[in-house]
């Protein structure tokens, strides 16, 4: 059923094999030999035979077979061994033959087993060595160094440890030389060395006793003079962690040197001490200002401060005890007093009586001032020289008010000379004199060395007022005050209206009693100024019939001007007529009309800025352009409303006829016609 086309069919190779039995392969290969029982290796070989049948590639017929498995037989070679300690001389000089066996043993100094060494029976391999179990060889003797190094003796059992002077743990080991002749080779001792010393303070303790104590010697020690105190023991021994002797010696036999090097072990060692207990002794002579309570050293009387013994001060070494720390008492001298209070406070109690330690001393109001009085002491404890006294914290200082007293009051035999301005009454009261004010008072002040000045005060002598100074506009310009200037104390003077203004003066005074110079009148009552009507007719304004009371309104206006005014525009004219005689700050020599401007017609547009521009009758100047024209305005310069143009490139100006509308009145029209039917095509 098979539809594929070339498939293999499905089968299985039979299990073929060649018939027993090769010819014999001519000639027989070397160590290899065929006897009845088959091949075998030959003498000098050895190995298990394997015969290998071979057919040739192209005609599948039987060839020679292959024979193989024998290999030569071959000596064991020599193992890399220490001869210095091994000794396979009887296994011979270079190699030994397969299976032979020969003895291993320890060579001298060594000492120990005795084992078997072999080489297997039909080696092949020529790289084989002897196979052999070492021995167990331990070292039993080796040569005395030779010379003994310094530091190191023999014992009696054939060890080593450290000689006199010398101290460490011995090490050693046996060195082997090139024919393996082995000498002891010794370490780890070295000389004796003193302890370590410690640093107390050396003020106090002598260790000059210990420096060169060698390890296993004691040495004293002592308290340093002028210190006193019992002698110690100090001993310089191993420290804690030195191994103890019987481990210290070396035991022979020594091991074989290997090729690092041990580092010698220092042994620990300490001194082992405790410091006398040093004390400060009394001094010889007890210096003055000292005395001793039991066994405690303070100030004697007359003195104070902390009494201190010491037998060095700091790092300095004292050469003998000494006390310190005591002073002589003193007494103070006066407060100081501060600059402003001097002439305040009286010190004299304390300037005459300087007050002891522990003591005070009053301190009072210094006259004119009169008050409480205070106390200023100096400390119990005071040793300072010239030290000033301090106030009490607990009492308050002097409360002192100023007095002063009456100057005229003067020593009998003296005269008081009265100064200007001041009088006294027949009361013998102090008063202002004539063309003085004020009310009187003293005056004390203090000059060096706290020298009373006294004076009296507060007459000043009548001064001349500095007239008005006006500070508004209207005033400056309404008000006359120039018969106010310099006017003396009581003087009343009159305040005219200035021209152009009219109407009744004021009247002002200088104060009485005045002392000020920059004092200023003061008013009596007002003036009421104001602009009169005395202007006349003139163009644009027509003056009105006047109410008759308008002088009356005006002169209980106090100064206000009638706004509304006895005139009016006159026709052709607008704006509201005012009467003015100053314009903000500015004063007019007359009174002036303003408010009234002329009505102008307009102008006509100016198409084009190559046009001229319009004239002015009145100027001769040429109108500037402006917007449209208002109704009713008296704007010359207003143009008329603008018309609509003609959608062309002609000039404008060249278009239309503006000669209707030269001058337009207020409210009227005028026509703007094209110039040329011809500039409608062209």
């Amino acid at each position: 059923g098979n539809l594929v086309p070339q498939l293999w069919p499905s089968f299985s190779l039979p299990s073929c094999r060649l018939p027993e039995g090769c010819v014999d392969p001519l000639p027989i290969p070397v160590g290899y030999v065929k006897t009845a029982d088959g091949w075998r290796c030959d003498k000098g070989y050895s190995g298990t035979v394997h015969v290998q049948c071979v057919l040739g590639d192209d005609t599948c017929q039987q060839l020679q077979p292959i024979l193989t498995g024998c290999s030569l037989i071959r000596p064991c070679k020599m193992p890399p061994v220490d001869m210095c300690i091994f000794d396979l001389g009887a296994c011979g000089d270079g190699s030994v033959p397969d299976g032979t066996n020969c003895t291993a043993r320890c060579r001298l100094p060594y000492n120990g087993t005795v084992t078997t060494a072999y080489c297997p029976e039909g080696n092949t391999d020529p790289d084989q060595e002897l196979i052999w179990t070492q021995p167990h060889c331990a070292l039993v003797d080796c040569l005395d160094p030779l010379p003994i190094p310094p530091g190191y003796t023999k014992l009696l059992n054939g060890g080593w440890s450290c000689a006199t002077g010398y101290t460490g743990v011995v090490d050693g080991c046996c060195q082997f030389n090139d024919i393996c002749m082995p000498r002891l080779t010794l370490s780890g001792c070295y000389p004796i060395g003193p302890c370590a010393m410690p640093t107390p303070d050396r003020c106090q303790f002598d260790l000059n006793d210990c420096p060169t104590t060698p390890l296993g010697f004691t040495c004293s020690l002592r308290c340093q003079f002028p210190y006193d105190g019992v002698t110690t023991e100090a001993n310089c021994s191993e420290g804690a962690g030195a191994p103890p002797e019987s481990e210290r010696s070396l035991k022979m036999p020594a091991p074989r040197c290997s090729s690092g090097t041990n580092d010698a072990v220092i042994l620990p060692q300490q001194l082992y001490y405790t410091l006398p207990n040093c004390f400060c002794p009394d001094p010889f002579v007890t210096p003055e200002g000292y005395e001793k309570n039991g066994t405690v050293w303070q100030c004697a009387k007359g003195y104070a401060g902390d009494a201190e013994l010491l037998c060095q001060d700091g790092d300095l070494c004292l050469p003998e005890p000494t006390l310190r720390g005591c002073f002589p008492l003193q007494q103070c001298k006066e407060p100081e007093v501060d600059p402003a209070d001097r002439c305040r406070y009286d010190i004299s109690d304390c300037v005459q009586y300087p007050p002891r330690a522990g003591e005070t001393c009053i301190i009072r109001c210094k006259a004119p001032y009169e008050g409480t009085f205070g106390f200023a002491g100096c400390p119990a404890d005071n040793t300072v020289f010239n030290r000033s006294s301090v106030w009490l914290e607990n009492v308050a200082k002097p409360v002192c008010d100023l007095n002063c007293p009456d100057p005229s009051d003067v020593p009998f035999g003296f005269i008081y000379i009265m100064p200007d301005g001041y009088m006294k009454d027949a009361a013998n009261n102090w008063m202002c004199a004539p063309g003085y004010a004020g009310t009187v008072t003293f005056a004390c002040s203090f000059g060096p060395n706290c020298t009373l000045i006294n004076e009296p005060a507060g007459c000043l002598p009548f001064a001349l007022c500095n007239g008005m100074i006006t500070t508004s506009a209207a005033d400056n310009c309404s008000l006359d005050t120039s018969l106010c200037d310099g006017i003396g104390p009581g003087v009343s003077c009159n305040i005219h209206c200035r021209s152009p203004y009219v109407g009744p003066p004021g009247e002002a005074i200088c104060p009485y009693n005045n002392t000020d110079p920059l004092q200023q009148v003061e008013w009596v009552f007002l003036p009421a100024c104001y602009c009169p009507d005395t202007c006349q007719e003139q163009e644009g304004y027509l003056k009105i019939v006047e109410d008759p009371s308008i002088y009356f309104r005006r002169l209980f206006h106090l100064g206000a001007a009638d706004a509304a005014g006895p005139f009016k525009c006159d026709d052709g004219w607008l704006g509201s007529p005012l009467l003015e005689c100053r314009m903000g700050s500015e004063c007019f020599d007359e009174v002036t009309l303003f408010g009234c401007d002329q009505i102008k017609p307009c102008i006509a547009p100016r198409l084009s800025r190559h046009m001229a521009l319009p004239m002015d009758n009145s100027t001769d100047e040429p109108l500037p352009f402006q917007a449209e024209a208002e109704f009713a305005a008296a704007n010359p310069s207003a143009v008329v409303p603008w018309l609509p143009r003609a959608q062309d490139v002609i000039p404008e100006h060249c278009m239309y006829d503006l000669s209707d509308c030269h001058e337009v009145d207020v409210g009227s029209a005028c026509k703007v016609p094209l110039r040329d039917a011809s500039l409608r095509t062209s």
